[in-house]
């Protein structure tokens, strides 16, 4: 297979902004430093749409912004539609040399949560339709910590902006007490 992308490209920049005059540089990050049995599984994401902390910056939350409809379904990656298409889901690193400010931080692979992994509602098919694009760490009442994440899509992605969109999936709420093994254990999506 030829490769996805510069191993040099930068998926996640880390600043320590203390200082906003003078931001200063902690580390940067891209998806060839995750273990290589994960790898395979987020190579064709088209970008980390966005991220988001737990409330002791320990651990990083990342939408992956994959799927044949991401960017207009213009991804060109080499990967197999179907690899492309469950690179949808979130990433959680562990943050916790960045927030004890470590000389030479890390970032750490905790999980990687594919919408292909589970479904639990059967409008949502495998997550091909879908580009994950928010991620949002909240704390229930209940006392269990868990992800809110959303898709982005929409009608003109596949050239009928007058249509409704053909996208399946919308957002999810994602329990993470288990951080090794994130579940969705709610879904939501328009009437």
């Amino acid at each position: 297979d030829a490769p996805v992308l510069n191993p040099t490209r930068i998926d996640l920049h880390v600043l320590d902004m203390s200082e906003p005059a003078n931001p200063r540089r902690l580390l940067t990050w891209n998806r060839l430093q995750l273990p290589a049995e994960v790898q395979p599984r987020v190579l064709a994401t088209t970008n980390f749409h966005d991220v988001s902390s737990n409330q002791d910056g320990t651990r990083i939350y990342l939408a992956l912004y994959g799927g044949n409809n991401s960017l207009g379904g213009n991804n060109n990656n080499p990967i197999p539609a179907q690899n492309q298409r469950c690179s949808n889901g979130l990433l959680i690193l562990d943050s916790s040399e960045v927030q004890a400010r470590v000389p030479n931080p890390q970032l750490k692979y905790v999980s990687f949560l594919s919408w292909c992994d589970q479904q639990i509602d059967p409008d949502y098919g495998d997550g091909s339709t879908a580009s994950a694009h928010a991620t949002e760490y909240v704390i229930h009442e209940n006392g269990k910590p868990y992800i809110v994440s959303t898709d982005e899509s929409g009608a003109g992605l596949d050239g009928e902006w007058t249509q409704h969109p053909r996208q399946r999936t919308f957002s999810r709420l994602i329990d993470i007490s288990d951080e090794q093994n994130p579940r969705v254990v709610v879904t939501f999506k328009p009437d």
